[in-house]
């Protein structure tokens, strides 16, 4: 690495100008599943070395705008980035400056701010979760008692900048992100890649139920098990009684005005479906 050492000595001892060049565009936040590396806010802690120059190795404390002020360049804009795009700006900076030609620019997180996330639904400890650094949807709902009854979907709500979470639903942010994740990606461990943003809300639906009632061995509410054929469905109930007719068996669907008839064992079966089988004619 080459720099100008008489510039760098005079630009130090002089008094530090607040104007800096203006700032590249940010990067954009990429969603959660894509996302590689922890995203810096307002109260972390940034350890900054520039390799040979010891004058500009530092300790930095992010100001509430997410910024920050460096010697020589001015103030930086971190919040909202990752830790290589801040290199990458400071480095710009210097070059820009011409303080330095070629520096090794290094960043790492010394101290997290505290961040907010949000569990509702069908966990054990529901409610508000601390959580520092590069956490994930699997250790958060872990900590939060997540269980494989839950329903198949969970979802993410990632707020709008300025905006904070008042419950579960998103109706009053529209703008908000949604991350979709099925639990079998989770039970599977495909979904460890899925870091958290401070703020955001995550939603555990309940188990997802039939209803078979009629001639079988068991009537009642069954948890709807991932795909399910009405064959599977009737097994689960104990199967259907010698005076069950099994060819006219019906099944009433939310949202369908009139029943299914005469329904084929190898129907997938719905939430909320209603399942009828009627005794045998005389």
């Amino acid at each position: 690495m080459m720099f100008n050492a008489a510039l760098l000595v005079l630009a130090l001892a002089a008094p530090q100008q607040q104007a800096s060049p203006p700032a590249p565009p940010q990067p954009t936040v990429q969603p959660a599943a894509a996302q590689a590396e922890y995203i810096v806010g307002p109260q972390d802690q940034l350890t900054i070395t520039v390799q040979g120059v010891a004058e500009l190795t530092r300790d930095a404390t992010l100001d509430q705008d997410g910024s920050f002020d460096f010697p020589l360049i001015g103030r930086i804009q971190a919040g909202g980035k990752g830790v290589r795009a801040v290199e990458t700006e400071i480095r710009s900076r210097l070059i820009a400056k011409g303080l330095l030609t070629n520096p090794s620019v290094n960043v790492e997180v010394k101290n997290y701010r505290s961040q907010n996330v949000y569990v509702f639904g069908e966990v054990a400890r529901a409610g508000m979760f601390k959580i520092q650094g590069n956490a994930n949807l699997m250790s958060v709902l872990a900590e939060a008692g997540f269980n494989n009854k839950s329903g198949a979907l969970i979802t993410i709500t990632r707020w709008p900048k300025g905006t904070r979470p008042t419950g579960g639903s998103a109706t009053n942010a529209p703008n908000a992100e949604v991350i979709k994740v099925s639990r079998k990606d989770l039970e599977l461990g495909r979904a460890q890649t899925i870091l958290l943003q401070d703020g955001d809300t995550i939603i555990v639906p309940e188990s997802e139920k039939f209803t078979i009632q009629g001639e079988v061995r068991t009537t009642g509410i069954f948890e709807l098990d991932g795909e399910m054929t009405l064959l599977q469905a009737l097994a689960v109930a104990g199967g259907v009684t010698d005076r069950g007719a099994r060819n006219r068996i019906e099944i009433q669907r939310q949202g369908v005005d009139k029943p299914l008839k005469n329904v084929k064992m190898s129907e997938i079966v719905k939430a909320g479906d209603i399942i009828t089988v009627p005794k045998k004619r005389i």
